[in-house]
Formats: structure tokens, C-alpha cells, sequence
């Protein structure tokens, strides 16, 4: 709304320059988000959900009882999408709410 009110677009530049490009960008991350996931098979129970965390377990061939293996899972990929992918949307998604009210 702001190029098209600020700078003058037409809606139908706005269309081409724009909206193409965020929807695809949009339908890009969030199938990634979803299926790498799937692919590594890191969705798991998590309070009555679906997430994507790991299971751990007492492991088996341990001496120690206290030790936990991962069952399913992958601990990496958990860190990328958790703390890095949504942390990252989350800090764009502020930015430009708070450039597009200035």
C-alpha cells in the first residue's frame, strides 16, 4: 500500500514488480520449512502436536543410565529451523512492519 499510495504504482505494477516475487518467496520457504523436515523425519509428538524436536531415549549400549541417545530425530536440524529460520522471519517481519509505518 505505501508504493502505491507514496510513490503512485498502479495496482498492476505493483502486481509485476512486487506480488509475483513475495509469493513466490512466501510458498518457497514455507514448503522448504516443511518438507526438509518430513525428509529427516525430525516431526515428532511435542504436547499433544506435531513439532519438530527430537525424541531421546536412555540409551542401551551406555554404561551410564543418565546418558539419553536420540531416537528420532536430527538435533542440527532442529536448531537451524527453530532457532535460526523462525528467528529470522520473525526479526524480517519486524523490520518491515515497522519500515512501512514510518
Amino acid at each position: 500500500i505505501l508504493l502505491l499510495i507514496v510513490f503512485g504504482w498502479k495496482q498492476e505494477r505493483f502486481a509485476k514488480k512486487v506480488e509475483r516475487p513475495m509469493h513466490v518467496i512466501i510458498i518457497t520457504l514455507a514448503i522448504s520449512v516443511s518438507v526438509v523436515p518430513l525428509a529427516f523425519q525430525t516431526y515428532n509428538p511435542f504436547c499433544g502436536g506435531c513439532r519438530v524436536t527430537t525424541i531421546k531415549d536412555t540409551c542401551s549400549t551406555s554404561k551410564d543410565e543418565d546418558n539419553l541417545c536420540i531416537v528420532r530425530g536430527n538435533e542440527t536440524l532442529v536448531f537451524v529451523i527453530d532457532d535460526i529460520i523462525i528467528s529470522v522471519v520473525i526479526l524480517i517481519a519486524l523490520i518491515f512492519c515497522t519500515v512501512a509505518m514510518v
